[in-house]
């Protein structure tokens, strides 16, 4: 579910800013601190090149940069959650009778906080759209649209050579 959370707010992210590609921690066995130090500066030195390929102004950045930053926040404070959550699940599985409501009840939860994230990120969206002149969206949809389909690509490559659903 963790992958799930990150990928799914992420790509919020990625349609509201229409610039991050999927940027999961994947500096496995870093620090917590040194993962987020390299996320951020992920996302931070992608949307430099995005802001300079689609000539932001200064207003523009400084708006579209306050969007990604809050959502940030959000993702993270839900990463959080969903950490201690986990281990709530696992201290479940280790009794003789787990106990279902309680499970449900966090499922429930972590689905309820997914969906409120998803809605904000669309108003984000719709906040950053109003941020862009027609022209620039358009560079940033293609973008996406390029970025998408290239995900598409290694999927079906992936599932190609390791099988799977397809």
């Amino acid at each position: 579910m963790k992958s799930i959370t990150f990928h799914a707010v992420t790509g919020c992210v990625c349609l509201t800013i229409g610039l991050f590609s999927a940027c999961g921690p994947h500096g496995r066995g870093l620090s917590e601190d040194m993962q987020t130090e390299q996320v951020d500066r992920f996302i931070n030195n992608h949307l430099d090149k995005v802001f300079k390929e689609i000539n932001a102004s200064d207003s523009q950045r400084e708006q579209i940069t306050a969007v990604k930053d809050k959502l940030l926040v959000q993702l993270r404070a839900m990463k959080g959650s969903h950490k201690a959550d986990l281990e709530t699940v696992f201290e479940e599985m280790k009794k003789d009778k787990p106990d279902a409501q309680k499970l449900h009840a966090l499922l429930d939860t972590q689905i309820e906080q997914k969906k409120e994230f998803a809605h904000q990120a669309i108003d984000a969206l719709i906040e950053v759209h109003a941020v862009l002149s027609p022209e620039q969206r358009t560079v940033v949809q293609d973008k996406i649209k390029q970025h998408h389909e290239m995900r598409r690509e290694r999927f079906k490559m992936f599932h190609k050579h390791f099988g799977g659903h397809k």
